[in-house]
């Protein structure tokens, strides 16, 4: 899924077998592609924690319910990041 892996992964079409060869072949022969997937894969995974996924629904419950205590993070979902599908929140500290 793009959204998830971004682009640390050879995305194919999960239903064929001839992208799915394909995709394991050039990362079984290309140490270089290897080695920049492998790279760009860990550096996705960076964006991933329980600690954000806890404070992206509070502050998304919190805005639900009007929440005074909310710091401002209002979840803007027409802002996407630029390596992935994935909803940016507004006013959110960087890591």
């Amino acid at each position: 899924m793009k959204e998830i892996a971004g682009l640390g992964a050879i995305l194919v079409d999960p239903l064929s077998p001839d992208q799915i060869a394909a995709a394991i072949n050039e990362i079984a022969n290309a140490p270089g592609v290897r080695a920049d997937l492998s790279l760009k894969a860990t550096l996705r995974a960076k964006d991933f924690s329980w600690e954000r996924c806890a404070e992206d629904h509070i502050a998304v419950f919190q805005h639900l319910v009007g929440d005074p205590s909310n710091t401002g993070t209002v979840p803007d979902v027409r802002t996407l990041s630029s390596h992935a599908s994935v909803p940016v929140y507004a006013n959110r500290p960087t890591d």
